[in-house]
């Protein structure tokens, strides 16, 4: 579940949202995984110290009573410093910083990506991929995902060009970089 979608302003909304998903976990014998919950942190002073968004308390209690775990994952930039409010840590068990993979793993996140079944060009090299962008895994996803439509679109193999383009095209949307969005809707 996307933190985005669960989380508002709203604190009943956000129980009602938060407890379907945990209904449905449980039913299902799944972990839920609460992605983006960053979106649910703040700094409310000069301490640096990352609380909860206000109303997110009872969120947070409901989530500790489900009854297996649960992983709340934060796309943090820097970890180094950063430090949890007491009500927020005392709600958590295990707290696991995991950083970005470097190229070697990247490289090999492509590979894993790409299905055997996806006719590439000669020219696909994965390690200078793995290189040039850093992305996370579900990013190295996407733009297989993007790379591999526009090749089958235009009736053709993936090209090295296919994979850097949607690359650095998912390096952008991760930025927020949507400056030419419309440009785009409209060619």
């Amino acid at each position: 579940m996307d933190a985005r979608d669960a989380l508002c302003d709203d604190a009943k909304k956000t129980e009602q949202r938060l407890q379907a998903a945990l209904d449905d976990a449980r039913l299902s014998d799944a972990v839920p995984v609460l992605d983006g919950f960053e979106h649910a942190l703040v700094v409310p002073s000069d301490s640096g110290v990352l609380d909860c968004a206000p109303g997110l308390a009872r969120a947070l209690d409901r989530l500790a009573r489900f009854p297996g775990p649960v992983l709340l994952v934060a796309h943090i930039e820097d970890v180094r410093g950063v430090r949890l409010a007491p009500q927020l840590t005392r709600r958590l068990r295990f707290s696991m910083p995991i950083g970005a993979p470097d190229a070697k793993l990247r490289a090999a996140v492509w590979r894993r990506a790409l299905p055997s079944s996806v006719p590439l060009d000669a020219d696909v090299d994965l390690n200078v991929l793995g290189r040039r962008h850093e992305l996370l895994p579900a990013s190295i996803g996407r733009a297989v995902l993007d790379g591999a439509a526009r090749a089958a679109a235009r009736g053709g193999n993936v090209t090295h060009g296919d994979l850097d383009a949607a690359a650095a095209r998912e390096a952008k949307r991760l930025r927020g970089d949507h400056a030419d969005a419309l440009d785009r809707l409209f060619v």
